[in-house]
């Protein structure tokens, strides 16, 4: 706090301490004072008692105002979490915004750093709040990163947006109309998402809005927003009234918002809904277009008093587009009841009135939804899976159009379905916060078919075009061609040279092991593979097919551990990347089976292709980061999980992540990426990751947090049972030998002694899983150290040195390093000096540095 405002502080405490405490409420929120000074003396105000008179309540000040001048002291180099400050972006009501470098995942990122003077209670829920919108992905809105605690500082991460705010590019002038309708179409569409998702913003203004072009908005700083629940959200664009927003920075009755962009029932602390942040992009529209404010005054109450009772005027005289001026008054309506009921009601209106220009530079996004079969019968679906899959496959093609994964799509409709109302395409295209949606329907009588597509614009929540093709089931691939042009031609864009088509049984069976395979299930991936292996017997040059193949079989290998998957994995590679040599999925699975034949570099190669050949998707740099690791390369592993994780934040990578971070010896992002690994485990349209309770255990317990590490092994022994998932027997040995160390840690030897028991009686029931080898050597020791016997070790480095039997590939603690590091412990428990130093040695030698050397 610096001294102009400690001085606003002394003024507006000494009026309002003076008062009753029944006037001071209102004194403060007329006052017109910055809100962190207003909170200041709200926080004083808290702190006096009928018993203290006002004069002893002033002399404490001076050494509250000392704290928190000292808390609040941030500067450059300083390190938050996992977070590197670099220079002050700027400083708002709520706290500073700094440019900073994430350490952990080596970006940069926007970091608000909330105001110590503020409450506990308001920086908790400003910092929930926060985390509300962190569910929004739109490309009109900032991303929400997440939210930490550091020495008492409450921080927000969010995505750094390189641009100049519409605050700064007003002070320029107004701005022409067609860029004015766009930069207000863009928001309007990044608010239609965010409402679905049940999130009002609640303080739009210029300085919240950058333009990373003319004609390209995002949204920034939801930290006012408001998380919309029950009958609020569901009738978000009716007059709700069960979520009564009165109270956003105080509990004095302080609204929240800026005056001259806040709505008249935000002023008077009513309840608000969609229509309150309707008005204020009506506001920001009023002033792009006329260079001033909508509701101007040289005070603060001058702008309350504009907004509860004056109009702004009207701009009809000054070229605009017609009815522009209709548009703005609706928008600015007095009484909510007369605005626009949402954002997609104003948006429709700005496309009407702009003729085609009110549209922003955002990216034309496109997601495809499973056509409906409407003959009802279960033998058709694969139509409508497989038509989905296709066209989705042919417009990824296409130039300038971007789609939404599969996955997503599945999932986002899901989602929906399980909340128990109808769910529409739209509905769908407004969770996934994509501009385009793609539904449609098969009719099926006989032999013959008709297929209808139907293409909404998920802002206006428009038909956008739609399509009727009849035709015979055998040519099926015609009319998918004829429909996948058409919707190019609707977008203005054009299509990609369609490949020759496979058999219609082949494309059935493809698309049947396609269903299958995204399930992660052991069984599914069986069937799934039997279904991809018919398709190569109908059309033995079904790229497609042959990619999947090599995955299926490379995958095997992981419960398997069967040399021979490995070279039919690589055989159905070559064999896709004959006739596709830039087919990355085919080339990521010759990787990983060369890989796990321990050609090493050649493995290594590929993935680094995969990795440039396909810039969006996250399995080649997820691959090339774990190879990395293997040959103790770190630093590279490092980079390459960060690109994977920059693509899809999905557990796998952040994993490696960690495990990277932790053998550079940077603990605390280590930690960092093992919580949220964990956090992120089961996220939609990726694959399960129950390994992730293993390294978040094993993370806890490198940081002493015992009990905690203990209840994560626990959970992950119970989830993990009711997972038919195909790596449960690879992993539930490493849970019960986390657990294991984790009692032994806690001189719980009972405990540790069974954990570590049950691990060997399953690794000895089930000894073909990936890396078996060195976890059967890790537990024998650790059973050596539990009860301090001798055999166990012996049995341990016996195992360790001959490898025989069980398999010692690479596989994240199945590793030389960790292995040596606990045959050391029991080493050490069994006094075996000599012995001890020679593990020492080798570890060392295999990459033991000495802050590893610490940790384990």
């Amino acid at each position: 706090m610096d001294a102009d405002r400690f001085k606003e502080v002394n003024a507006l405490f000494d009026r309002a301490v003076e008062l009753p405490p029944s006037q001071r409420a209102e004194l403060l929120a007329q006052s017109g004072a910055h809100p962190a000074v207003r909170a200041e003396v709200e926080r004083l105000l808290d702190q006096k008692t009928g018993a203290v008179r006002p004069t002893d309540v002033r002399h404490d000040r001076q050494g509250l105002f000392a704290q928190a001048i000292e808390g609040a002291s941030h500067h450059a180099g300083q390190t938050l979490s996992h977070y590197r400050l670099v220079r002050k972006l700027g400083e708002g009501g709520m706290g500073e915004v700094w440019l900073a470098e994430d350490l952990a995942l080596g970006r940069h990122s926007a970091i608000k750093l909330l105001r110590n003077e503020l409450s506990r209670s308001l920086r908790s829920r400003l910092r929930r709040e926060a985390e509300a919108s962190a569910k929004l992905q739109h490309p009109g809105i900032a991303t929400f990163h997440e939210s930490g605690e550091d020495a008492g500082t409450i921080w927000l991460s969010m995505e750094y947006v390189k641009g100049e705010s519409l605050r700064a590019r007003l002070k320029r002038g107004k701005l022409p109309p067609d860029e004015a309708l766009a930069i207000a179409s863009g928001v309007l569409e990044a608010l239609v998402h965010a409402h679905a998702a049940g999130v009002l913003h609640r303080d739009i203004k210029p300085d919240n809005v950058m333009l990373t072009s003319r004609r390209s908005p995002k949204l920034l700083d939801f930290g006012l927003a408001k998380w919309v629940t029950g009958e609020a959200r569901e009738k978000l664009v009716e007059d709700a009234r069960t979520e009564t927003m009165v109270t956003a920075l105080t509990s004095h009755g302080m609204v929240a918002g800026t005056l001259g962009y806040m709505s008249p029932e935000q002023l008077r602390a009513e309840p608000v809904d969609a229509r309150t942040d309707v008005f204020a992009v009506g506001a920001i529209l009023y002033e792009m277009l006329s260079g001033q404010a909508a509701f101007p005054g040289a005070t603060p109450r001058d702008r309350m008093v504009a907004a509860l009772s004056k109009v702004p005027r009207t701009l009809e005289n000054e070229g605009l587009p017609a009815g522009l001026d209709e548009v703005l008054s609706r928008s600015l309506a007095r009484e909510a009841t007369d605005r626009y009921p949402d954002a997609a009601t104003f948006l429709v209106d700005l496309r009407r009135i702009g003729e085609g220009r009110a549209v922003a530079d955002l990216p034309n996004t496109l997601a495809v939804l499973t056509f409906e079969i409407l003959s009802g019968d279960p033998d058709d679906a694969w139509i409508g899976v497989g038509i989905a899959e296709s066209l989705d496959a042919d417009l990824g093609r296409v130039a300038g159009l971007k789609l939404v994964p599969r996955p997503n799509v599945l999932s986002a409709r899901a989602g929906l379905a399980a909340k128990g109302s109808e769910v529409g395409p739209v509905d769908v295209g407004r969770a996934l916060g994509c501009r385009w949606l793609l539904a449609g329907s098969v009719q099926r009588a006989g032999p013959s078919v008709r297929i209808t597509t139907r293409l909404y614009e998920t802002g206006t929540g428009d038909l956008a075009a739609t399509e009727k093709i009849d035709g015979k089931l055998d040519d099926l691939f015609d009319i998918q061609d004829r429909l996948s042009r058409a919707v190019a031609e609707s977008l203005n864009l054009s299509t990609a040279s369609a490949e020759t088509a496979p058999e219609l049984d082949a494309f059935e069976c493809y698309n049947r092991g396609r269903a299958l395979s995204l399930t992660g299930g052991k069984a599914s991936l069986q069937e799934a593979r039997e279904c991809f292996e018919r398709t190569i017997e109908l059309d033995p040059e079904h790229v497609a097919a042959l990619a999947e193949l090599s995955q299926m079989h490379a995958l095997s290998f992981t419960f398997t551990t069967d040399p021979k998957v490995l070279d039919t994995a690589a055989d159905y590679a070559r064999r896709a990347l004959k006739r596709e040599p830039n087919n990355a999925l085919a080339r990521s699975w010759l990787g990983y089976a060369l890989w796990r034949q321990e050609r090493l570099e050649e493995a290594l190669d590929e993935m680094s292709t995969a990795t440039r050949l396909d810039e969006d998707h996250f399995m080649p740099p997820y691959f090339a980061a774990a190879i990395s690791l293997n040959i103790g390369r770190p630093a590279e592993a490092l980079e390459y999980a960060r690109q994977s994780v920059a693509r899809s934040e999905w557990s796998w990578a952040l994993v490696l992540v960690g495990w990277s971070h932790m053998a550079l010896g940077n603990r605390t992002e280590a930690r960092w990426a093992f919580e949220r690994a964990f956090a992120v485990r089961a996220a939609p349209g990726l694959l399960p990751n129950p390994t992730a309770h293993t390294a978040l255990a094993l993370c806890l317990r490198w940081f002493g947090e015992l009990d905690a590490a203990r209840q994560t092994a626990m959970r992950g022994l119970d989830e993990i049972e009711t997972l038919d998932h195909a790596f449960r027997d690879h992993t539930r040995p490493q849970l019960l030998l986390e657990l294991g160390r984790v009692a032994l840690a806690q001189g719980d030897l009972p405990a540790a002694g069974a954990a570590f028991d049950q691990c060997v009686a399953h690794l000895r029931g089930r000894p073909v899983g990936i890396g078996s080898g060195h976890i059967m050597a890790q537990t024998l020791a650790g059973q050596s150290r539990a009860v301090g016997a001798p055999e166990p070790f012996e049995e341990a480095l016996r195992l360790f040195e001959d490898r025989e039997g069980l398999n010692f590939s690479w596989s994240g603690i199945a590793s030389d390093l960790f292995t040596l590091a606990d045959l050391i412990h029991a080493a050490r428990r069994l006094d075996r000096r000599s012995e001890t130093e020679r593990l020492l040695i080798r570890a060392r030698k295999a990459g033991l540095t000495p802050h590893l050397e610490d940790t384990l």
